[in-house]
C-alpha cells in the first residue's frame, strides 16, 4: 500500500513538475532543444520531463526554475490540501464577506513565488481570480477594451493546464471563463462555459446566478426562472444578506421584463 502512495505521488509531481516546465517553456518561445542546451540536458530528457515520464532531482528543478526567472522551485507538496482548503474559504466568503474573500486572496498573491511550485495551476487560478472580482467586486461595471483583452488572455493561459485541477478548482475556472466572455459581450460562449462549471459543481449559487443573468440577456426566460429558483435554494442554505440583495434585485428585473410589475 505504502508503495503504490509513493508512486502515486512520484506521479502527480512529475506531472504538475512536467507541466510547469513545459508552459514557461513556451512561454519564454524556447524549443526543447534551447530549453535541454540551457540546463545542459538532451532533448529526450526534458521530453520525458514535460510528460511527467520522469522528476528532476531537487537540484535540477531549481535549476530549470532558474531559468526562467524564479528563485527556485517551491517543494510546498505538503502543503496543498491546506492551500485547497484556503480556496474553498475563498470561495465562500465571496457569498458572505466580500472584504475577507479579498484579503484571502491577497494573502495568497503577495508570495508570487507561488508560481514556482507545485501549487503553479491554483496560483494562475486565483489571478484569474482576482482579476475577475479585486477590482470590482460584485457591482456590474463597463470593463474597458485593455481589462477584457487581459481577461482573455489569462483564460487562455490556464487553459493549458485546467486539467490539473481538481473538480471544485475547474468549476471556479469555469465560471471566471464565463464570467469574461460575458465581460466580452459574448453571452453564447458565457452561457457555455457556465454550463460545464456545473458540470463540476452543480451546486454553485454564483453560476447559477449567472445562468439565470445570462438566460435573460438571451430571451430564454424559463431557463432564467429555473436558474432563479435554484438561487433561492441555495441562498436560504447560506442566508447570506448580500446574495438576498443580489438575487432580489435580478429577480425584480426578471419579473419587470415580464410586465410583473408590482411583484418586481
Amino acid at each position: 500500500m505504502e508503495k503504490e502512495h509513493n508512486q502515486k505521488e512520484f506521479y502527480q509531481k512529475a506531472m504538475i513538475f512536467g507541466r510547469f516546465v513545459r508552459f514557461y517553456r513556451q512561454h519564454n518561445g524556447w524549443s526543447l532543444e534551447n530549453l535541454g542546451h540551457t540546463m545542459h540536458m538532451s532533448y529526450s530528457t526534458i521530453r520525458r520531463v514535460e510528460l511527467g515520464e520522469t522528476l528532476l532531482l531537487p537540484d535540477e528543478m531549481d535549476q530549470i526554475a532558474q531559468a526562467f526567472g524564479f528563485e527556485g522551485f517551491l517543494d510546498n507538496w505538503h502543503l496543498l490540501d491546506a492551500y485547497a482548503t484556503q480556496m474553498d474559504d475563498i470561495r465562500h466568503f465571496h457569498l458572505v464577506d466580500i472584504e475577507r474573500m479579498l484579503d484571502k486572496l491577497d494573502a495568497f498573491l503577495c508570495n508570487p513565488q507561488l508560481k514556482a511550485s507545485y501549487f503553479f495551476a491554483g496560483y494562475a487560478l486565483l489571478e484569474l481570480y482576482a482579476m475577475v472580482y479585486a477590482k470590482k467586486g460584485l457591482m456590474k461595471t463597463i470593463w474597458t477594451k485593455e481589462e477584457r483583452q487581459a481577461l482573455r488572455a489569462k483564460v487562455d493561459e490556464i487553459d493549458a493546464f485546467k486539467d490539473l485541477f481538481s473538480n471544485r478548482q475547474r468549476a471556479v475556472y469555469e465560471q471566471l471563463a464565463g464570467d469574461t466572455w460575458y465581460e466580452c459581450l459574448r453571452f453564447e460562449q458565457a452561457w457555455t462555459c457556465y454550463e460545464r462549471a456545473l458540470c463540476f459543481d452543480k451546486t454553485s449559487y454564483l453560476t447559477h446566478l449567472r445562468m439565470a443573468d445570462t438566460a435573460m440577456i438571451l430571451n430564454c426566460d424559463q431557463v432564467a426562472r429555473h436558474h432563479l429558483a435554484r438561487c433561492q435554494q441555495l441562498v436560504f442554505a447560506t442566508a447570506s444578506s448580500e446574495q438576498f440583495l443580489q438575487l432580489a434585485l435580478l429577480e425584480a428585473i426578471f419579473l419587470a421584463r415580464n410586465n410583473e410589475r408590482e411583484a418586481a
